[in-house]
């Protein structure tokens, strides 16, 4: 069902037990985050759990926002530059999505107000040093999957970032990060449709080394991605391990 402005028109509302003002858009099968401007900057809290989304982007500038639920979804990317439509986001569900990169945790950290973030049941939480990271590029957190962030984390991804080890692993996010847009650039005139163009990108972002990204790179170019059965094996099982 499409997100559109008649239907956020005629979504519920209510008042959550945060007390925050609520739109109510759980269970819609929405694929995609479109005409959300009809809130007319409303609502404290926006509930989009439940759906089909698969990526986070095209919000509208909502200065009121303080909460965004999206919980069992399929999101596995999120727009950068968000946190400048999202300035007073304190609050941010993503349990049961398919976030598995590292570098999806960089798009997040333009929410500068953000308070409290959750990624449960995320391929993302595999990642070594998956808390530290976070923490380091958030750190206005207070809690991280329900979990409170502790001062000794704190000390602790502080102490990592400002070593070597540390801007090894910045630096293996951002290549990680470029070599999965590449990919997913396509070529040979090969057309990949978004949900394919998702399911490419995982797949790189998750390779353990750089023949494996190579690997899928080229199968990405003639076309035989996902012919090949790599979308489901390749590259870790990036595919196997989403559902």
């Amino acid at each position: 069902m499409r997100l559109t402005a008649d239907l956020v028109s005629r979504a519920g509302t209510r008042f959550n037990p945060a007390r925050e003002w609520e739109l109510e858009l759980r269970g819609l099968r929405i694929p995609v985050l479109e005409n959300l401007g009809a809130t007319k900057d409303q609502f404290d809290c926006l509930d989009l759990c439940d759906n089909e989304i698969q990526k986070l982007e095209n919000l509208p500038v909502l200065r009121r926002l303080t909460t965004l639920l999206l919980a069992n979804n399929r999101i596995s990317r999120v727009e950068a530059g968000l946190g400048e439509q999202l300035p007073s986001l304190r609050t941010l569900v993503l349990t049961n999505n398919r976030i598995a990169a590292l570098s999806t945790i960089d798009a997040l950290a333009g929410f500068t107000k953000l308070e409290n973030l959750v990624l449960l049941q995320n391929a993302v939480q595999r990642q070594e040093h998956y808390r530290l990271y976070v923490i380091h590029k958030l750190p206005s957190l207070k809690s991280l999957d329900f979990a409170r962030v502790r001062l000794r984390e704190r000390k602790a991804a502080a102490k990592l970032f400002k070593s070597s080890t540390g801007k090894a692993i910045e630096d293996a996010v951002q290549k990680a990060s470029a070599r999965a847009k590449e990919a997913t650039g396509g070529g040979g005139g090969v057309e990949y449709t978004e949900e394919q163009l998702e399911k490419i990108a995982r797949a790189v972002e998750e390779a353990a080394t750089p023949e494996e990204v190579d690997r899928i790179e080229r199968l990405v170019s003639k076309g035989e991605f996902f012919s090949t059965g790599a979308a489901a094996g390749g590259a870790g099982g990036a595919d196997a391990d989403m559902e």
